[in-house]
């Protein structure tokens, strides 16, 4: 090895060959045929690992293992899944027939935030509430002040998110992107006192 001449201190040191080969065999080839296991855990994973998994339905917890597997496209539709299932779960908690009325209301008024709104709807049976457009009820739960209209924007986020996830294209989804999806799903819904059931 040979040091600039302006390092006047350094000890020469030479690799001998033997020693190569070990540094060869010990690190670069291990790490180029995949065999290094990480020991610290990423970001990521400490994220996924905090999460509550209380007494919620298995969509959470498939969502989770998806995480945890790398899955993150199968990660954030099962993600979504739970969230939609813990909001229809609370709808159907409140009864139909609020939901209904709301809509109703909704869909006549003529001026403000929720004057284009016109999906009135009739639902009686949990069934029906899992037919009813995804976004759709993300309106009707605003207006039954259940979320405000950031937490709408988020979880509208989230399920533009899941879509992203659940049909082909060529947006990548990162471990940052599913980091900011659980972290939205986790706060608007499963911490949040009005979806408690």
């Amino acid at each position: 090895i040979r040091f600039p001449a302006w390092v006047t201190s350094a000890k020469r040191y030479r690799v001998t060959p033997a020693q190569r080969r070990r540094f060869r065999e010990d690190l670069i080839l291990p790490v180029q045929r995949n065999e290094v296991k990480q020991t610290v855990k990423s970001a990521f994973a400490t994220f996924v690992a905090g999460l509550s998994d209380v007494d919620e339905s298995t969509y959470f917890k498939e969502a989770l293992d998806c995480a945890d597997s790398g899955f993150l496209r199968a990660a954030a539709v099962m993600g979504w899944s739970a969230a939609i299932d813990r909001i229809h779960r609370k709808v159907e908690q409140l009864g139909f027939a609020a939901f209904n009325t709301v809509s109703a209301q909704m869909a006549a008024q003529t001026k403000g935030r929720f004057k284009h709104f016109n999906q009135k709807q009739s639902v009686a049976s949990l069934s029906e509430l899992r037919e009813t457009f995804d976004t759709v009820v993300l309106w009707i739960i605003e207006g039954m002040n259940l979320i405000d209209v950031n937490q709408h924007m988020r979880l509208r986020s989230c399920f533009e998110m899941r879509c992203q996830c659940a049909h082909p294209g060529e947006a990548p989804v990162t471990e940052y992107n599913l980091m900011s999806f659980f972290s939205d799903i986790q706060k608007i819904i499963f911490e949040n006192p009005a979806f408690q059931i």
